[in-house]
Parts: structure tokens; C-alpha cells; sequence
């Protein structure tokens, strides 16, 4: 069987868990698959918003790629969050990092 890669889209940990648990629905005997299901499970922080979390993220400026990371990582001040920065990001102005925070702590 050929599997061919059809696209490539960063997504953050929930949306994965969610594609998983739609695509396996109950039909997880594959060891793989409920250890990568077990893993995002714990993995995931801010579930039920990830999202939306991301895209505000997005509206402020940062690439998808940054606010993926951001939102699974929930980093709590400036200084995480700058550590955080893909080099494409890295020059963003600190209000709007502040403005970034603001919007990643409506995960905790």
C-alpha cells in the first residue's frame, strides 16, 4: 500500500488528538495508535480552546507554525515565551508578545 503525503499543516496537540479520535473512533488495536491517542490525551493543554487560542495568536501577527508552539507549550511570561520564538518570529514587538500572553492565559 502507497501512502502519499497530500499536505502538511502545523497543528496543535488537540486538534491532533481530535483527528485521531475521529479517523480511529473505537477501532484502536494498533499499539501505535493508542500510545500516540495516550500521549496527546496528556499532552494536550488547552483543549477545548486550542483552536480558537491559535488563531487569535495568528490575528496578532505570529506565523502558524509559532502560535502551534505556543499554544502547546502555554508558556506562563515574556521571557518563556521569547525562547519560544521560531527565528521567523523573533523580532516581534514586545507589546505584541504581552498581547500573546494575554490571550494564552485563557488556558489556565
Amino acid at each position: 500500500m502507497v501512502r502519499r503525503i497530500l499536505e502538511k499543516t502545523y497543528i496543535t496537540n488537540a486538534e491532533a488528538r481530535k483527528i485521531l479520535e475521529e479517523k480511529i473512533s473505537g477501532s484502536a488495536d494498533n499499539i501505535l495508535v493508542r500510545r500516540v491517542s495516550e500521549y496527546l490525551l496528556h499532552a494536550s493543554k488547552c483543549a477545548e480552546r486550542a483552536e480558537q487560542v491559535r488563531r487569535e495568536l495568528e490575528k496578532l501577527g505570529l506565523s502558524r507554525e509559532t502560535s502551534v508552539v505556543l499554544v502547546n507549550a502555554l508558556p506562563r511570561d515574556l521571557s518563556e515565551l521569547r525562547s519560544l520564538l521560531l527565528p521567523v518570529d523573533r523580532k516581534v514587538d514586545t507589546s505584541v508578545l504581552e498581547k500573546a500572553l494575554e490571550v494564552l492565559r485563557s488556558c489556565y
